[in-house]
């Protein structure tokens, strides 16, 4: 419902920033969007990796809500491709508040092998995560009262042994299914 307040509507209402960058959102213009890509209504929302575009719209949590969506220029300028993330991460007036990083999914680790033909699983998502760690540890905003969370949760789906997840750690309490990756870097105090 519209009424529902996501984390996005709380920042806004104290005045901070926020924005999602989504991998490969937009790579191949005939199957999604550029900026605030999601299914069309009523539709199955399925959306299969190819080999220049792995964006799934599953993995990306803020076009599943009417207070985002239903105001398009808002989603439009806040859930964006993954593209303008080392552009924002120049300055601290570029970054926003509250960055949400969904990579692909080759990158968060759940295809293995890629589309592109890159191994996938966890040697990609280390590789990716090498990368992009260093580049927001070295950004003025993280420099900047910053805090970085990494989350994995990427298993099989037929089973929630401690095999499957990263370094052996076993599901938490109510997560019998670990999934996907995402990271979360909020820039000022909240």
């Amino acid at each position: 419902p519209a009424s529902v307040k996501t984390i996005a509507d709380q920042l806004e209402e104290k005045g901070f920033t926020w924005r999602g960058y989504m991998e490969d959102m937009g790579n191949d213009p005939a199957r999604e969007a550029k900026s605030c890509a999601r299914p069309a209504p009523g539709g199955n929302g399925l959306l299969p990796a190819t080999a220049s575009d792995a964006y799934a719209y599953r993995h990306n949590p803020f076009i599943y809500f009417h207070s985002i969506v239903d105001r398009p220029a808002v989603c439009d300028a806040n859930v964006v491709n993954f593209d303008s993330l080392a552009r924002d991460l120049k300055s601290v007036d570029t970054t926003a508040n509250y960055v949400f990083i969904t990579p692909n999914v080759c990158n968060d680790g759940h295809d293995a092998p890629c589309k592109d033909g890159r191994p996938g699983g966890l040697v990609t998502a280390n590789k990716w995560l090498r990368r992009w760690v260093s580049k927001i540890l070295a950004s003025p905003a993280y420099k900047k009262n910053g805090l970085l969370i990494v989350t994995f949760d990427e298993a099989d789906t037929s089973t929630a042994n401690a095999a499957d997840a990263c370094y052996g750690e076993g599901p938490g309490p109510n997560s019998p299914l670990p999934g996907r990756m995402t990271m979360t870097v909020p820039r000022k105090p909240l």
